[in-house]
C-alpha cells in the first residue's frame, strides 16, 4: 500500500518578503521607465500602390472673404491636410500637383448624401428559371435575391449627374458620401468629389460601408406578401 504525502515547497530562508516586493519593484521600473516605447500602430495594407502624400505646390490658399495667401504649399496625407505653409521643396515619396493658378478653398463634406445614386438601377442577379406551374414549392427559393445587390460599389456607376454635383459645388460642398437606396441591401457607399471629373478620378473613397434598411419594398410580390414580411 502506499501513502500519498504532501510535501512542503521548500524556499530559501534568505528570500523573505520585502526582498521580493524589491525585486518585482525594480523589474517594473525597468518596463515601464523612460526608455519604454508604445507599440507601434498596426498599419493598414492595401492591395496596389497608392502614393501616401499629395502636395499641392504653389497655390493660392483663401482662408476666409478678402483673407487668401499667394505662393503657399499644402501638404496632404491620407486623405488629410497636414500642413499648410510656405513654398517648399516636394519630398520624394510625395505626389505634386504644381499649378500657380490653382486656388484651395475650404469647404463641406456631405455626410450622406442619396441624390446621387437615386437614378442608378440595379438589378440582382438572376437565378435558375423555375416552372411554378410544374413544381410546388414549400419554402422559398436560396436564390431568390430580389431586393439584394450587396455586392454594389460606386464603380459600376456609369457617371454621376452633372447637375446635383453643381447643386452641391454651389452650396459649398467639396465632397458628398453617396448612399445607395432603395433595397433591402443595397450595396457600398463611397465617398466621391464634387469636382467635375471622370468618375475613376472623383472617387475618394470607393467602399465606406454596407447600406441596409430593414424595411419590406413596394410591390405585391415577396417579400412584400405577408409570409415575406
Amino acid at each position: 500500500m502506499f501513502q500519498c504525502v504532501h510535501a512542503e515547497r521548500v524556499r530559501p530562508k534568505w528570500i523573505d518578503r520585502s526582498v521580493r516586493r524589491w525585486a518585482v519593484a525594480v523589474v517594473a521600473a525597468l518596463l515601464l521607465g523612460p526608455g519604454a516605447r508604445p507599440a507601434p500602430a498596426v498599419e493598414r495594407i492595401e492591395p496596389g500602390y497608392r502614393t501616401r502624400r499629395t502636395v499641392l505646390h504653389d497655390v493660392t490658399v483663401v482662408v476666409g472673404p478678402g483673407k487668401r495667401f499667394e505662393h503657399r504649399s499644402v501638404m496632404i496625407e491620407r486623405g488629410t491636410i497636414t500642413a499648410i505653409g510656405p513654398v517648399t521643396d516636394v519630398p520624394a515619396d510625395a505626389r505634386a500637383v504644381r499649378g500657380p493658378k490653382l486656388w484651395v478653398y475650404p469647404g463641406f463634406v456631405d455626410a450622406g448624401y442619396e441624390a446621387l445614386l437615386s437614378d442608378v438601377k440595379v438589378e440582382p442577379a438572376r437565378g435558375r428559371p423555375v416552372s411554378f406551374g410544374e413544381y410546388a414549392l414549400a419554402e422559398s427559393r436560396w436564390d431568390n435575391r430580389k431586393g439584394l445587390t450587396p455586392e454594389f460599389t460606386l464603380e459600376q456607376v456609369a457617371a454621376l449627374p452633372e447637375q446635383k454635383l453643381e447643386e452641391l459645388r454651389r452650396a459649398g460642398f467639396v465632397a458628398a458620401h453617396a448612399l445607395p437606396r432603395g433595397r433591402i441591401a443595397s450595396g457600398f457607399s463611397g465617398l466621391v468629389s464634387t469636382r467635375s471629373l471622370p468618375l475613376r478620378e472623383a472617387i475618394v473613397v470607393e467602399r465606406v460601408f454596407g447600406v441596409f434598411e430593414l424595411k419590406a419594398p413596394g410591390g405585391g410580390t415577396y417579400p412584400q406578401t405577408l409570409m415575406g414580411a
